[in-house]
């Protein structure tokens, strides 16, 4: 095993104390509002640029920008090409600004996008497009391909089911997490938006089965998934229940994340298990931060998941 790898596994495990926890995210769920759940996290590891009159959705964005920052913390201990395990996590992050790239175009406000430093693959040329057309030609040059269509909703839709496939071919250990994550964006994409969302390159995606598409329910759709996928949908009946399958997917992913990141020494399946952590950890925290803001009926759903 290369030193720079024992070294990067050593940093990624102190990295790993950089978190809420479930603790310190029940505290802030249970604070009673957004002002003093932000006052609560200004003394934890997302507190440094948060402030108490941010409002709910500024917050949150400055939750998951301190992630990025932690895990492109991480890629700059990776050996030489090493970063390959994590670029696809990040990617995340670049949908989300290609997103309100697009949005932006349309009329809609732009907020600071997320820096991704050296892990973006489309962003620094979608930066620059004026249409989405010419998105559309940025992205056909980058690691995402062409997307096959202009239509904003739509190109968005088929980098997230990319991205389930290239972080399933790229990071260790994360199959199941890809493949689930791609069940539960199509359940929602066939059974709460509209038809014309659902791009013809989307229709064969990784973790779908041949003809999702046309699933006449949520335990239709289930049953058409192989055992090892079929999970993430358990007890799913209606489109309101997607929400609890996403917090189930969470805790699946945190449940082996930790596993990796205690089993795997000094490896690149260490690091990809902090870097999960750290993201599970985020997502924790959002939704106590939404629960605090949102009062009660959120409340009772942040403990139902967390």
């Amino acid at each position: 095993m290369p030193a720079s790898w024992v070294a990067a596994s050593v940093r990624a495990r102190l990295l790993r104390n950089h978190r809420l926890g479930g603790a310190g995210a029940a505290a802030v769920a249970n604070s009673g509002g957004l002002g003093s759940a932000l006052q609560l996290l200004k003394d934890s590891p997302y507190g440094a640029d948060l402030d108490s009159g941010m409002s709910l959705e500024a917050a949150q964005r400055q939750i998951a920008a301190t992630t990025l920052w932690h895990v492109r913390l991480l890629a700059g201990w990776l050996p030489p090409g090493g970063s390959a395990v994590l670029q696809p996590l990040v990617a995340w992050f670049e949908i989300a600004n290609i997103e309100e790239r697009l949005a932006y175009l349309s009329g809609a406000g732009h907020p600071p996008p997320h820096q991704l430093g050296r892990m973006g693959s489309a962003w620094p040329a979608v930066s620059r497009a004026t249409t989405p057309d010419t998105v559309r030609e940025a992205l056909a040059r980058s690691r995402w391909g062409d997307p096959g269509t202009s239509d904003p909703r739509a190109m968005v839709l088929v980098l997230r089911f990319r991205w389930a496939a290239w972080v399933a071919g790229s990071v260790p250990g994360a199959s199941i997490w890809a493949a689930t994550a791609a069940a539960l964006l199509g359940a929602r994409v066939r059974f709460t938006s509209a038809p014309s969302d659902l791009a013809s390159e989307s229709l064969r995606v990784y973790g779908l089965p041949r003809g999702w598409q046309h699933a006449a329910s949520l335990p239709d759709l289930r049953a058409m998934m192989p055992r090892q996928l079929a999970w993430v949908l358990d007890r799913v009946e209606e489109p309101s229940d997607l929400w609890a399958a996403e917090g189930r997917w969470w805790w699946r992913v945190r449940r082996d994340a930790a596993e990796m990141a205690v089993r795997s020494r000094y490896e690149a399946s260490a690091v990809v298990g902090v870097a999960a952590l750290l993201g599970y950890d985020a997502w924790l925290a959002r939704a106590a931060l939404g629960a605090a803001a949102r009062g009660l009926p959120a409340k009772r759903a942040f403990d139902a998941v967390a």
